[in-house]
């Protein structure tokens, strides 16, 4: 039964690794059949924690102790699990073992020589940059062991048996520390009464700015009162003068109309009188001609003797009985005795004629006269 072909399998957490006749190094598989000659391996690819106390050496020549904690698993990428699997198949029997001794060695290693140039103050107080500095160192050494890094812790540093080096310096960390709080504090404290300090300048400002709007916002309405009563003022101003000059057009224009309907009220006066004028020019006109048409009528008549027409013009209008009578009535108050008579030397006249014929023959001489001096006709 020992040489007859056997069939492996394994659980989702495990690999099988086979080695021996017909393969060259090693075949890693879930399940497969084993032929005489060949040995199948069953590897666990779980992660493992991996706790180590390491001695260290700090940069004074002090000896202490660094706890480390680190978990680890094998890579599934098919060229870092068979690093893992051949590094675990470097001894029979004693995988586990060899695989954290690996683990520790490499840690041990890498640790020492990063802790040995530095003083242990500083490794204290810089613990997380120790840590740093030793992932980064050991990350390729993982990559040849075909394994994958999960998480690291590094713990504080621990005083050998018998000395006092970490105590010493965590109670002067633990000072300093109080001493940095302090300091904090008192700043803290600086800080706050800065802050009040600000805040009540801040608050003073903000009241005086708050002030100050407050007396531009009064300026300002003030001066938009004082700018509202002016131009009420002067619009006021503007409307009476508006009104004083609308009255004094509408005056005007009254004036001026009465003077229109005076000037064509006397315009029309005027013309009135000046056609009642013309009309009794033109009505004298036409009398004179009619006159003297008739003159010329009359005086063809009387063959153009002039003597002939006073004489009848006279007796026609009754000049002699008028100046009878006007001069009667002039001598009533006088009572004078006159007496008509008639020289041969004042008068030449017919025998037969009396003394008032003789009178009217001297006024019809003198009229006669005056006609030939001035042109002068007898009106009708």
């Amino acid at each position: 039964m020992k040489f007859l072909p056997r069939f492996k399998s394994c659980s989702p957490k495990e690999y099988l690794v086979i080695t021996g006749f017909g393969i060259r190094t090693l075949k890693i598989t879930k399940k497969a059949i084993v032929y005489p000659g060949q040995k199948c391996t069953v590897v666990d690819i779980s992660a493992n924690k991996y706790s180590f106390e390491i001695e260290v050496m700090s940069k004074e020549l002090l000896t202490f102790t660094i706890p480390v904690v680190f978990i680890l698993g094998p890579s599934l990428e098919s060229e870092q699990l068979s690093r893992y699997c051949q590094l675990l198949l470097i001894s029979d029997g004693r995988k586990k073992h060899n695989i954290y001794s690996t683990v520790r060695e490499a840690i041990e290693g890498a640790l020492r020589t990063i802790v040995a140039v530095f003083t242990l103050e500083y490794i204290i107080e810089n613990l997380n940059d120790v840590r740093k500095l030793l992932l980064d160192d050991l990350e390729a050494t993982w990559n040849s062991f075909g394994l994958i890094l999960y998480s690291a812790n590094m713990k504080t540093p621990i005083d050998k048996q018998g000395d006092d080096y970490i105590s010493m310096f965590s109670r002067k960390k633990h000072q300093v520390e109080r001493y940095h709080n302090k300091v904090k504090e008192i700043d803290l404290e600086l800080q706050l009464k800065e802050h009040e300090a600000g805040t009540q300048r801040i608050l003073a400002d903000i009241q005086n700015a708050a002030e100050l709007r407050e007396i531009e916002n009064s300026t300002l309405t003030r001066r938009k009162r004082i700018q509202l009563d002016l131009n009420t003022d002067m619009e006021k101003k503007r409307l009476e003068n508006e009104s004083k000059v609308n009255i004094a057009k509408s005056e005007n224009e009254m004036k001026l109309t009465m003077v229109d309907a005076d000037f064509y009220k006397n315009t029309k006066e005027v013309d009135a009188e000046l056609y009642k004028v013309q009309k009794a020019a033109e009505a004298s006109r036409i009398k004179a001609d009619s006159q003297a048409s008739s003159v010329k009528n009359i005086l063809t008549i009387f063959g153009g003797n002039v003597d002939e027409y006073l004489k009848w013009k006279m007796l026609d209008e009754n000049v002699h009985e008028n100046i009878a009578k006007t001069n009667a009535i002039a001598l009533q108050g006088l009572k004078p005795n006159i007496n008509i008579w008639k020289t041969s030397s004042s008068f030449k006249s017919e025998p037969n004629s009396s003394g008032v014929t003789g009178l009217m023959d001297m006024f019809l001489q003198t009229s006669a006269q005056v006609i030939d001096r001035d042109g002068t006709l007898p009106t009708e």
